[in-house]
């Protein structure tokens, strides 16, 4: 029971000296700040995978035009030896 009564008396010190207001403050702010970071990387996830998907359709279409040029250049080539 005095256990309980030291713990009141703690609590009610916390209280009335602001180190109760102090803590709740600054693991809300924490809070904040880390739920930001959060949404931060997931817009750099995002970002990254748009990226990597245009590198693909960038890759893509290299591959095309080389493998056009090479039938412009068969094409080419045989029109002049006609």
């Amino acid at each position: 029971m005095t256990e309980e009564f030291d713990k009141l008396a703690e609590f009610s010190k916390q209280l009335k000296s602001g180190e109760l207001y102090e803590s709740l403050v600054h693991k809300l702010e924490e809070f904040h700040r880390e739920k930001k970071g959060q949404k931060r990387n997931k817009d750099i996830d995002l970002i990254q995978m748009q990226i990597e998907k245009k590198e693909e359709q960038i890759q893509k279409l290299l591959g095309d035009l080389i493998r056009l040029q090479n039938q412009l250049s068969d094409a080419l080539d045989k029109e002049l030896r006609a």
